[in-house]
């Protein structure tokens, strides 16, 4: 509301943000996969727990894009070590994390011959 003329101004923000998903099969056994702008509103919410130690809860990988090809990122170490986490990509690399918006990726997974392959690229915003 205006002070001056007493009257409601109103406004309307109407920006949209489009996303795009590609999927690009480069032979039989190799794909690229690459995003832009995604959102991952959809992704099903974790369940809360109570953390009363000193390391990181882990919590299972529930966006699309990382789930697909998991395997070729998996370096278990066993007895629970990981060496690679999707989930920490989004979040400032700090001791309580916050979310940081995804920009895009690209992911390169299969076999070529007898190796497998997984690369993986993703690109954030700016903190």
């Amino acid at each position: 509301i205006s002070a001056e003329s007493g009257t409601f101004k109103r406004q309307q923000d109407m920006s949209r943000e489009v996303g795009l998903d590609v999927r690009y099969p480069l032979s039989g056994r190799l794909t690229l996969d690459v995003t832009a702008n995604t959102d991952f509103a959809q992704v099903e919410a974790d369940e809360q727990q109570v953390n009363l130690d000193r390391f990181p809860l882990f919590f299972p990988e529930r966006r699309r894009f990382f789930q697909e090809g998991s395997g070729n990122f998996d370096f278990s170490l066993g007895s629970g070590g990981r060496l690679f986490n999707s989930r920490r990509i989004g979040l400032t690399p700090t001791a309580k994390p916050l979310p940081v918006p995804v920009i895009g990726g690209a992911r390169l997974v299969g076999r070529a011959g007898a190796w497998d392959i997984g690369l993986l690229e993703v690109q954030t915003k700016q903190i």
